[in-house]
């Protein structure tokens, strides 16, 4: 499936339905209940289509490991059909987001459920003419199966990834996308179109602790590579940018490595920085033909060993993004790419023409990069001369 592009200052938008407090977090209703919370169907599909009207994608939010224990759905099915148990035996109840609420059961990730889950966004994504599904804390996770009824333990989560997945995809339009809050494996991410991505943010230490390093070990100084970006091309990342408290330098992480921005908002960091994060989605969609590029190349060669590259070739023209890792500004040529007749080359962000000289079909390219700074070089070739 294509990538959503633009139709505003930013990749694209969705407009996310979620349940709220008054609505006991009745996760993963029925079709027929959520458009009663909506108004009813009708009112439902106006709306949607008022969003559209704008310009604007759609997209519902699901989280496929729990259901709301008041819920329709919860009246529909018995526990023992789609609930889990831990390891006592005891249905897991547990609070939503408001303390002592205790509305929240998690879901079984059996077959059932699965088909419940499939069946009913099927139906929303067709009645509501739905441009997208977000699936949370997804795809599944080894330990939300230790507990999972007659199943093995362990057993693959992989497995019950693709399982639902193939379901879902069975069932919606084509045109219907399907993003994720986690990466999934190789094999899953054909049938997915984008994720969540927590590289370069502090939340990636989070999940991912790097046990080696001493604390009083500057983390955030290097560039932070996801490899599925790369090898994976088609499956689109947006970073959900948390990291600005501990340094402006993990934002870049997502110009650096050619990411859409997904969320975030002037109460989360200074006005400063939402300009930057403009400029910055501008660039991104400016060349997205380089950024959706179906052969980005990851860390390639350049002139210092503080300065980091990635490649972004597009039909026409081929971008690099690049990182000035050090703490001191730097000048004279960082970086050698292979020559085209013809070609010029620009600083992507002022399209002012870079200097450069050929020696052995490669172009020494020359710029002035400010410390711990991300820019673009633009390689474009001039038809007929």
């Amino acid at each position: 499936m294509k990538y959503l592009g633009a139709k505003s200052d930013g990749y694209h938008f969705f407009k996310q339905v979620h349940d709220d407090v008054n609505n006991l977090n009745l996760w993963n209703e029925t079709a027929d209940a959520t458009y009663a919370r909506l108004g009813g169907l009708k009112n439902a599909q106006n709306m949607v289509d008022d969003f559209h009207k704008k310009g604007m994608f759609v997209s519902f939010y699901y989280i496929p490991d729990r259901y709301g224990l008041f819920s329709v759905l919860a009246k529909k099915y018995d526990k023992s059909q789609i609930a889990a148990k831990d390891k006592n035996g005891n249905y897991m109840i547990f609070d939503g987001y408001e303390p002592g609420d205790k509305d929240t059961i998690l879901a079984n990730q059996s077959d059932t459920w699965f088909n419940y889950l499939a069946q009913n966004t099927n139906k929303v994504v067709r009645d509501l003419n739905l441009d997208a599904i977000y699936l949370d804390v997804f795809p599944l996770h080894a330990i939300q199966y230790t507990f999972e009824n007659g199943k093995p333990v362990p057993t693959n989560p992989n497995a019950r990834t693709i399982n639902l997945l193939t379901r879902l995809r069975d069932l919606y339009p084509a045109k219907t996308a399907i993003w994720t809050e986690y990466a999934a494996s190789d094999v899953a991410s054909q049938y997915l179109d984008g994720c969540i991505s927590y590289a370069g943010t502090t939340t990636s230490l989070i999940l991912s602790p790097r046990w080696d390093d001493p604390e009083t070990t500057p983390k955030l100084l290097k560039p932070e590579i996801d490899i599925a970006r790369y090898l994976m091309p088609h499956y689109k990342q947006f970073t959900l940018p948390q990291g600005y408290p501990l340094g402006w330098f993990v934002m870049k992480q997502m110009l650096f490595n050619g990411k859409g921005q997904f969320g975030g908002s002037w109460s989360q960091w200074d006005s400063d920085v939402s300009k930057i994060l403009g400029d910055q989605n501008r660039l991104l969609q400016k060349y997205s033909d380089c950024f959706n590029s179906d052969n980005p190349e990851q860390l390639v060669p350049t002139l210092r060993g503080d300065v980091y590259a990635n490649k972004f070739p597009a039909k026409d023209r081929t971008l690099w993004t690049i990182m000035n890792a050090s703490g001191i500004t730097i000048r004279g040529n960082v970086i050698a790419v292979a020559h085209k007749k013809n070609a010029i080359y620009q600083d992507a962000a002022t399209g002012k023409v870079l200097s450069y000289s050929v020696r052995d079909g490669k172009a020494y390219i020359s710029m002035k990069l400010d410390p711990q700074s991300v820019s673009c070089i633009l390689q474009t070739v001039s038809v007929g001369k």
